[in-house]
């Protein structure tokens, strides 16, 4: 009876159910965007193309249209090639002068010829206050 019962499972687990699909597909590239935008330091952004896997399709060159707000006002970003703009940033990274401050809401919009456009969204958060406990000796 036990034997019965591991071929049953066994059988079970042989003819379970499959779900073929195919990873092979031809979709529109999209922009790879990634930002650190941090309190008393530039705004720092990696932007790239990316494709999928297996997409055949010709790959366009690929030439960004940055817009970075910080409360409504564009601000500019420049593209650091080698050491042009900043030794303590990478290559090939694109920098804004801005130094953030607390409650700042920033957006960012990225578009190339050929690539799905992506935006971003967010604020600086305002610093928590500090708390102090302070202790006397009882005599």
């Amino acid at each position: 009876m036990k034997n019965k019962l591991y071929v049953m499972i066994v059988a079970l687990l042989c003819t379970s159910c499959v779900t073929p699909f195919d990873l092979r597909f031809d979709d529109e590239p999209v922009i790879y965007l990634e930002a650190f935008p941090g309190v008393e330091d530039k705004v720092v952004f990696t932007i790239g193309p990316a494709y999928s896997y297996s997409n055949s399709a010709k790959r366009p060159d690929f030439e960004p249209v940055i817009t970075f707000k910080v409360n409504g006002r564009e601000m500019p970003v420049v593209l650091n090639t080698g050491h042009c703009v900043d030794e303590d940033y990478p290559e090939e990274c694109y920098v804004s002068d801005y130094k953030p401050v607390p409650g700042d809401e920033m957006s960012v919009e990225v578009s190339a010829p050929g690539f799905i456009s992506i935006n971003a969204e967010t604020s600086i958060p305002m610093p928590f206050p500090e708390r102090k406990i302070d202790y006397r000796k009882v005599t």
